[in-house]
């Protein structure tokens, strides 16, 4: 089977001066995901087909300061159709065991600063900063021909494992010998499934967590770099996917050598 999968995006700039423009962006265009192995070999279904998702987003950049600060904005909208599932529940909407009768829908919002400041005390160097901040609002809409969603969902949860806010944070020193980083971010309580018998066993809140790293080098030669880095910072306690928690606080100390060819 041969499926169209289009795509398109525009782009427009307004003014560049100085370093100092506005671009505006869109895109729209169409996803599938075909059945998997599973899903094909327990099914009567001869027209099982691709799930399907529509998308658009658009967004604009505003280059401030001289070029040396960046502002970005985007919405998006997501809509997800013929997602496949077992159809036992809604025997009233399909006459097979899986059907691609499912549905969904994501759209929110993202905003990113990044500023650049020049350091001359450091031989030519420079500290970034980027923040971001994405609202996410998930929705699971009801099974075609029917008013409820594919158990143990009901119609108006969220997606699985889709944060409804998640910040981040990235800063970054260089200059002359000296390179530092300090990242990480934050993210809101999710919905998850058991660990063990996924959504045979029911969904449960995962709580929100925030969680950061850091890292520096330092170039003692030409090829030669003394690097170390610091992971999970503060040393929380969390877990990405429910049931599986992360690593506490670990260090890593090195050097790296370049050779040439």
């Amino acid at each position: 089977m041969v499926s169209a999968n289009p795509k398109v995006s525009a782009l427009w700039l307004v003014g560049a001066t100085a370093g100092i423009y506005t671009k505006v962006r869109g895109s729209a265009g169409t996803g599938i995901r075909p059945p998997d192995a599973f899903e094909i070999a327990y099914t009567d279904n001869p027209s099982l087909a691709p799930e399907r998702s529509k998308s658009f987003d658009a967004g604009v950049e505003q280059a401030l300061f001289d070029g040396r600060g960046l502002a970005e904005a985007t919405v998006f909208f997501n809509n997800y159709d013929d997602l496949i599932i077992a159809t036992g529940s809604f025997s009233g909407s399909s006459q097979y065991r899986t059907d691609n009768i499912s549905n969904a829908r994501a759209r929110g919002f993202e905003l990113a600063g990044t500023a650049r400041v020049p350091l001359n005390a450091l031989g030519g160097g420079s500290l970034q900063v980027r923040v971001g901040y994405t609202r996410l609002a998930t929705e699971i809409l009801a099974v075609d021909q029917s008013g409820s969603a594919p158990p143990p969902f009901v119609v108006g949860d969220r997606l699985v494992r889709r944060p409804d806010h998640q910040f981040s944070a990235d800063v970054l020193l260089s200059g002359g010998r000296l390179s530092a980083f300090f990242q990480g971010g934050a993210r809101s309580s999710v919905r998850d499934v058991d660990p063990s018998f996924g959504t045979f066993g029911g969904l449960y809140d995962a709580p929100g967590y925030n969680v950061w790293n850091a890292g520096a080098s330092w170039t003692l030669w030409s090829r030669l770099q003394l690097f170390g880095r610091v992971t999970n910072l503060f040393d929380r306690d969390y877990e990405e996917s429910l049931g599986y928690p992360a690593l506490g606080r670990s260090a890593m100390v090195g050097l790296r050598v370049a050779t040439s060819r």
